[in-house]
């Protein structure tokens, strides 16, 4: 029955649902762009958190310099339409201990500072709806991200000798995994580069040293050392055992050895005379060829007293070295994750860059 003053209810009826809608997709895209912008910015946090930890890796790298480098990384990503300034970007070193619960897991300044905490701050984001219901114009948004190297804490080590740190070649991220050019040759007998290391406490002969080179080597495949370690550093000329080296590497084709890496300052000035040294990391050496063993007094090396029924590189697996004024080793670098890491950096590893929990 049509009834008087109900002409334009429908009309009025749909208006107001009509604004509802409205207002239901303007929250909706409103909140779908809060979400993406956010989304933006903590892409920009991770990219500065993950720059910083990646430059502390480098060697010679400062903290200050590692730093830079990731608020930098972190403004050249684009966040709101236009790109991240750089005063947006803060980072701060601290400590980070995965074993702490979720949220104590990084300590701002404490030490060591091994990871970095990039925060990242957007302001004057304007938003619609913010208006509506707090009658501000705009909202900040802001996104934090924890990263750090996350670098082999220990390994096995198959060669008793050591390198000290700043004689690696750092190996960048991204370059490809290779040998490296020839190192000068190691001659552990003081003030050199490398020592002889029993990879433990207390001072070893050649017998000692053999044991721990690889099963293929005849010895018993290593040691087991971590950062931290504590190993006594030796010198002198080891013929016996270098013999050994070299009829491995001429019969056995085995060329690549796992070391360990301390701190020059402990081996320069006749530091290989016995004093203990603390491990930082480890290194893998390659010996291209048995001729890169070198042997004072020179003379025939019956590799078949070591190997029998070796036959290289002559056929008769003897080996006729040139008299050495010293006795030591050429090697190069390799960065073979399969073989004990790289030289270089300050993980002196595969090192890989973790992004963590607060």
């Amino acid at each position: 029955m049509k009834r008087r003053g109900q002409q334009g209810f429908i009309l009025v009826a749909a208006g107001i649902l009509l604004v509802a809608v409205i207002a239901v997709v303007a929250i909706a895209v409103e909140v779908s762009r809060l979400t993406h912008t956010a989304t933006e910015v903590q892409v920009a946090a991770d990219a500065a958190a993950l720059g910083a930890a990646v430059e502390s890796t480098r060697s010679g790298v400062t903290e200050g310099q590692a730093i830079q480098a990731g608020r930098t990384i972190g403004s050249l990503n684009f966040a709101n339409g236009a790109q991240v300034p750089i005063s947006a970007v803060s980072i701060q070193p601290g400590h980070y201990d995965p074993t702490r619960a979720v949220g104590d897991k990084f300590h701002g300044g404490e030490l060591p500072h091994d990871a970095f905490k990039a925060t990242v701050t957007l302001t004057g984001v304007q938003y619609l709806t913010s208006t509506l219901i707090s009658s501000q114009a705009s909202t900040p948004v802001q996104k934090i991200a924890v990263a750090a190297p996350d670098c082999p804490s220990g390994g096995v080590a198959n060669f008793p000798m050591t390198i000290c740190d700043t004689y690696l070649t750092e190996t960048q991220p991204g370059d490809q995994c290779s040998d490296r050019p020839q190192l000068a040759q190691m001659v552990p007998t003081g003030g050199q580069a490398a020592c002889w290391t029993s990879l433990g406490t207390g001072s070893a002969s050649s017998s000692t040293f053999a044991a721990v080179l690889p099963e293929a080597c005849g010895g018993g495949g290593g040691k087991n050392v971590a950062v931290g370690d504590s190993i006594q550093l030796q010198s002198g000329a080891v013929n016996s055992f270098l013999q050994t080296v070299q009829c491995c590497v001429a019969c056995e084709d085995q060329h690549k050895f796992t070391i360990p890496v301390v701190p020059c300052g402990d081996i320069s000035g006749g530091g290989c005379n016995g004093q203990p040294s603390t491990v930082i990391g480890l290194a893998t050496m390659n010996i291209a060829s048995y001729q890169d063993v070198m042997l004072t007094g020179g003379g025939t090396n019956n590799c078949r007293n070591i190997f029998p029924g070796c036959t290289g590189p002559t056929g008769d697996g003897k080996i006729n070295n040139v008299n050495s004024p010293e006795s030591g080793i050429y090697i190069n670098q390799t960065c073979n994750a399969g073989t004990g890491g790289h030289g270089g950096g300050r993980c002196f590893g595969e090192s890989t860059v973790i992004l963590g929990q607060f």
